[in-house]
């Protein structure tokens, strides 16, 4: 097929003939039943191990807008982005 899906517990990942990737990295999947504001560098660190360099990132899942917004700031400039809600 064109792509294939390679699924893991927090992201999935579309692998295309190109070599170009999209990751999903779901956020709640990443906090849990509550984000807390204290573990944002690691909610941080496990996006940008998530998504790796270069990839694009679609961003989804029920999550606190700050949660969004700072993810989204650290992954700019390693990713190419895009954002689902």
């Amino acid at each position: 097929g064109f792509y294939s899906i390679c699924p893991s517990l927090l992201a999935s990942t579309c692998r295309f003939q190109d070599n170009m990737s999209i990751v999903t990295v779901d956020l709640k999947k990443i906090f849990g039943e509550t984000a807390k504001l204290a573990e944002l560098p690691k909610y941080i660190e496990n996006a940008l191990t998530l998504a790796g360099e270069g990839n694009e990132v679609i961003l989804t899942g029920q999550a606190p807008v700050w949660l969004y917004l700072s993810i989204a700031h650290a992954l700019h400039g390693k990713v190419m982005g895009n954002s689902q809600g």
